[in-house]
Order: structure tokens, then sequence, then C-alpha cells
């Protein structure tokens, strides 16, 4: 830490603050003589205290931690209410017992802020344990982008006086300055990847992984997990471009549009949602109230539509989110895919069968001849559409003729059940995953090429990179 004595300057001492809302000159004016006038009696404290600190990630990413609920919970303190506005105020509560808003509640009042730039912040209300000379003084938060995945944090505390009160103050906070950044660095750290035995190993949520898809020019490779986030990675370095928060539940599917310019992503438990996302932002565009456990999310090829497959299959509008078609299917499986062209629906039950839809009407177009002999999980059509792969509980890949129903090859070989399917972009390949093995086959002959086991771990999911 680096401290020095401060120039007696106004609240925030950066130009051009602009206050949150659209305000007419003549308010923001007020504004500023106001917070100027308040700021008078704190002036006879003339030291500047000064903690610096660079966070692994972006810009974005930061001014959330800092400036939302879900944000600040991650770093600040598990109870948290924030009004972030110009004269909201921000309460926070680390006591175990207590609740927002009693006794042991913090309150700051929201003094002034510059999107991205700058907040400066003043306590309002004390627990009786904090002194009352904490009230004569406020912090100012700068942000300054280091690279794109690298911001730097400057905390400044200003208002100190010389009695013997506030120099304890003085001490504690630059104390509690330090622990509070750290713990800012150590919720935002940037996960690692590693190389083993030619893979990149990508290390970063904090729970199993569900779903991942590659972008389709293959630079980016999203995942979707338990715990709550979408981690956008970068495929040649293994380093996370993006995390997307913004689930209360679990992620459960993920998928880019085909122009790469979105991200759908579907979530479980008491969220129930589809999100859409700026792939080049991170920042969510929409958020679609499926209310129910959404599994399954894909594109339709001309990016106008997504798929979401829960208790039942719906297509969506992708830029209004209106409801187009419902398909009401009793027993429906996890295992749920939207053909190459869009035109046709393939799902699995519960009961092993596999069934196929026009997506412009809903009418069913055929039962697929035979069945597995448990639930089907994953679906997949071929790129050309002419064929329909489906992974089952029963522990094998059958693959299908998807317009006469037929079945064309049963794929024996997995020793668990087959969570993920896909064919490879030129559709000779099909790679299935279940347990803790991947094995890739030819999409021909039904031919195994190739076998890899990934010690004890679970796997939920399996993408071809487009390449």
């Amino acid at each position: 830490m680096r401290y020095s004595q401060a120039k007696r300057t106004s609240v925030g001492a950066r130009p051009q603050v602009r206050p949150v809302g659209r305000q007419t000159a003549s308010k923001v004016l007020l504004l500023a003589l106001l917070l100027l006038v308040r700021s008078v009696p704190a002036l006879a404290g003339n030291t500047r205290l000064e903690y610096q600190k660079e966070i692994d990630a972006g810009i974005d990413e930061v001014w959330k931690a800092f400036t939302t609920k879900q944000g600040l919970q991650l770093w600040r303190a598990p109870k948290v209410e924030v009004d972030f506005t110009v004269g909201g105020t921000l309460m926070i509560n680390y006591h175990p017992k207590g609740r927002i808003g009693d006794a042991t509640t913090i309150e700051y009042a929201i003094l002034s802020y510059d999107p991205q730039h700058m907040i400066s912040l003043r306590p309002k209300k004390l627990p009786n344990e904090l002194p009352e000379v904490v009230k004569d003084t406020w912090s100012v938060y700068y942000f300054s982008p280091v690279s794109p995945t690298r911001t730097r944090v400057t905390v400044v505390g200003l208002g100190f006086k010389e009695d013997e009160a506030s120099r304890q103050w003085r001490a504690m906070f630059e104390a509690v300055s330090q622990r509070t950044l750290d713990k800012l660095a150590k919720a935002l750290m940037q996960p690692t990847s590693s190389s083993v035995d030619g893979m990149l190993v990508l290390r970063g949520h904090s729970g199993p992984v569900f779903s991942v898809a590659f972008s389709p020019d293959g630079k980016r490779l999203a995942s979707a997990g338990e715990d709550k986030t979408v981690r956008v990675w970068n495929t040649s370095t293994g380093r996370v471009i993006q995390t997307l928060r913004g689930h209360t539940g679990e992620v459960l599917a993920v998928a880019f549009s085909p122009d790469g310019k979105r991200i759908a992503t579907g979530s479980g438990g008491f969220d129930g949602t589809l999100r859409i996302w700026d792939a080049n932002t991170g920042k969510q565009q929409r958020t679609v109230p499926v209310r129910d456990m959404v599994n399954r999310v894909q594109f339709s090829p001309e990016g106008k539509r997504i798929l979401t497959a829960a208790s039942a299959i719906t297509l969506w509008d992708a830029n209004s989110g209106k409801s187009l078609l419902t398909i009401r299917q009793p027993n429906l499986g996890l295992g749920v895919a939207l053909s190459g062209n869009g035109k046709r629906i393939a799902a699995g039950t519960l009961e092993g069968e596999i069934k196929v839809w026009d997506n412009a009407t809903g009418r069913e177009l055929v039962t697929l001849h035979g069945r597995h002999a448990d639930h089907v999980i994953s679906v997949a059509f071929s790129p050309d559409g002419k064929r329909i792969a489906t992974g089952s509980g029963d522990k094998t890949v059958k693959v299908w003729d998807a317009t006469t129903g037929k079945e064309l090859l049963t794929l024996n070989g997995h020793t668990g059940r087959v969570m993920g399917l896909d064919f490879s972009p030129d559709g000779k390949r099909i790679a299935s995953c279940g347990g803790s093995t991947v094995r890739m086959w030819d999409a021909r002959t039904g031919r195994q090429l190739f076998t890899r086991t990934f010690g004890t771990m679970g796997l939920s999911s399996v993408a071809f990179s487009p390449d």
C-alpha cells in the first residue's frame, strides 16, 4: 500500500463525472453543488490513503462486481442490497445472523460515479461497534483497463483527520482496503489451463460442466456449469475471454448463433430461463422465462429462432423472445435436436422412442422404427440432415435414416449412459461421451476409431470444432 498527503480537492477528484440517468443540465449542476457542500466539513482532514491492485478480469466484469447485487455477493458479503443510482444506497451485512436493514447493517450513500471509471461512496449508517469518525470519510474507487482481461482498481480514502480515533480508523482502512481487493481478485481470478498429453485442459468452473459449444470459427469455446456461470475460452491459449453471470440456477445448455455474435444459454433450478448474450461484449440482451428446466438450446441455421428442450419443446424468436411453436410430447427425454436446414426437430422419450416433427407446423413426421432399451439422453442430426444419431441409458449409440426411420447402425462399447453426441462437420465421424470415456466412430461403418478415458470424471457433453 502507498499513501501520501492529499491536495484539497472536491469529491472524486476526477473531471467530467457523469451521474446516472437522463438529467437536465440544471439538475446536474445542482447535484454537483450539493455534493461539494456535503464534502466541505470533511476537508479539514487532509490525509489521502491509496491502495491499488490489478485484477485478472475485464473492465465489464469488474464493474458488475461493484455495481450489481450478484456481483457484490461474489466478494463483498453474502447479504447485499444496492440501488445503484446517484443518491442511492449500498447496504452490506457481514454478521452471520444479521439481516439487511438491522442494527448490524453498514449503509453507504452513493455520491457519484462515472461508468467503468469511478465510484464514490460515503458511510451513512454504521453498526455500533464502528467509530463515528468513519462517517467523516469517504472512498473513491477508480477503474483502469490494463488489457481486455485485466483491470487496475485503485481505492482512495479521503477525509481522515488527525485525532486519535481517526488515526485508528486510518490504520484499519488500509488493512480493510487490502483485504477487500484481495477478495475481489480471488473471486474474479482467471481460471488456468494446461496441456496434458497434447490436450488443452481448461480449469475454472467451481463445479460440473454440463454443456460445451464451439463458436462457428472455432476460436472460442463456451462452457456451461453448475456454478451458474458460462465461461468463454480462447481455444488457442486456453484463457478465459468472458464469464457470463446472470443465471440464478445451474446452467445446463449453451450454444453460439451461426454468425458467432450471440450466445444462448438455458438453466435449471428455480431460474428456468433462456438467456441471450452478446458474444463480443458478454452483455445480456434478453431473458426469456421458460419456467422449466432448460436442458437444451440450439439456434436455427439462419439464427432467427432458438430451440429449447424442457418438459416441452419450444421454438422462440431469437430477437423478441416470443414463443413461435410448442410441441408437447409425453415423457420427453433429454435429447432434442434441430436439423441442419432448420426444418425438422428430433427428440427421444423416456421409453426409448425417437420422433421427428415438422418445425413449422409441429406435425409429427415419423417415429423411428425400433427403440432403445432405456431412455434417450442425446440426439444429433448429421450435417446433411439424412441421419440421426441417438445415445441412451442402455449404453448404446444408434444411427437412423432420418426420412424412413430405419435403424442403420448400433454402436456398442460404452460402459455407461451416453450423455453427449456430435457429428463431425463433414458427417464422416460421430463423437460420443459417457461415464469417463469419449469414443470416436466411423459414421458410415460404425467402426470405433478412437477411445480416450479421463480418470473417474463424469462426462456430459462433447463437441467437434468447426475445423
